[in-house]
């Protein structure tokens, strides 16, 4: 015989009862949200995470006005040094779209390391070994088209397994950047 655990009026009204029912912080996505709240919101995030920063900048001994300038310095402060920053930032804006991806289809792809050097090994072997044989414009094409595709390949390993037998597919592609790093050790050395 099955019996049900039937709450009393006094443990419905209760503090306990109500805070197993309900998680003490909830977060939702609220769309009557307006532009200007939305700017004040985000404004007030970096802020804080400046000040956060700064905190702890000045728990290690220094100036956390000086450390901010030089970072501001060193990544925006001539032309040979924006140059590097945007060169640095591409790889990483375009990894985030496609990462956008997979999370917008709620895949927790953390792989996208392991899948950049996938595709910077491809693209690398064609700049190492047929730089004589192509033309540039052609080679930079072919480099693009393989580093896609062994990326893409890369990213289709945990994408296979986590369709045939279900697996994790956050610390499947996570395990899978370790695997490209010694990789690429093992053809440095």
């Amino acid at each position: 015989m099955k019996t049900e655990n039937v709450k009393t009026k006094e443990q419905r009204g209760s503090t306990a009862y109500k805070a197993h029912q309900e998680p003490l912080i909830r977060m939702v996505k609220r769309d009557d949200v307006s532009r200007q709240r939305t700017i004040v919101v985000r404004a007030a995030a970096i802020l804080g995470a400046l000040l956060v920063g700064g905190v702890l900048i000045l728990f290690m001994g220094h100036n956390p006005i000086l450390v901010y300038a030089e970072m501001v310095r060193g990544s925006l402060g001539s032309a040979l040094v924006i140059r590097d920053t945007v060169r640095i930032a591409i790889p990483l804006v375009i990894t985030g779209l496609g990462i956008g991806l997979a999370f917008k289809m709620r895949f927790w792809n953390i792989g996208a390391e392991g899948q950049i050097i996938a595709g910077a090994t491809a693209a690398s072997y064609f700049a190492l070994f047929w730089a004589d044989a192509l033309p540039s414009p052609v080679l930079l094409l072919v480099m693009a088209l393989a580093a896609i595709i062994a990326g893409g390949a890369w990213g289709l390993i945990p994408a296979i397994f986590k369709a045939r037998w279900n697996t994790n597919e956050t610390l499947f592609t996570l395990m899978l950047n370790y695997v490209a790093l010694e990789g690429i050790r093992y053809l440095q050395f």
